[in-house]
């Protein structure tokens, strides 16, 4: 392999990797406002959520306070349970403006 090569490929490498840093970052610092204000917008507690997702409350608790960031898989269920696009519950209702 020529060192152009792989620099231009270690370049590329490091690149993907600050697209994701960057994409995760934004979701730690939205989503749990954005759950938070979900459930109270459709009047339920941290346990109904919980129920609804097969989580516990305290689960719930950490997503909304940013001390858990939750999965792929449970991002989707919120989106679905919520009726709002996976874009609008990780960057709330701006979604389109970022």
């Amino acid at each position: 392999m020529s060192s152009d090569f792989a620099a231009k490929r270690q370049n590329h490498i490091i690149s993907v990797l600050c697209t994701r840093i960057i994409h995760y970052w934004r979701i730690v610092k939205y989503i749990g406002k954005n759950i938070y204000e979900l459930r109270k917008k459709r009047g339920w507690s941290q346990s109904d959520l919980a129920h609804k997702l097969d989580k516990k409350a305290s689960t719930i608790s950490s997503y909304e306070t940013d001390s858990k960031t939750p999965s792929v898989d449970t991002i989707i269920a919120m989106s679905e349970l919520f009726g709002v696009s996976i874009d609008e519950l990780i960057y709330g209702e701006n979604a389109e403006a970022l």
